[in-house]
């Protein structure tokens, strides 16, 4: 094998080993990025109902009060 091929050869296997390289960093930012999404929907599922919880709560709050304010 001439200097030359040598040289090729090892250029083609640097520019496969940075490719493959990108490629399983591309799919670990993927799958980040899924964990993520999926955590924020967890989380903002997780907000929603407290919110929904707090209102009930106010909203019973306000009746009450309401409520004593109309009585005699």
């Amino acid at each position: 094998m001439n200097p030359e091929n040598v040289r090729t050869y090892a250029t083609v296997l640097g520019v496969g080993s940075v490719i493959g390289v990108w490629k399983a960093v591309e799919s670990s930012v993927g799958k980040t990025e899924e964990r993520l999404e999926e955590q924020i929907n967890k989380t903002e599922g997780r907000i929603n109902q407290r919110l929904n919880k707090t209102d009930e709560k106010l909203d019973a709050i306000i009746e009450g009060i309401a409520f004593k304010e109309n009585s005699p």
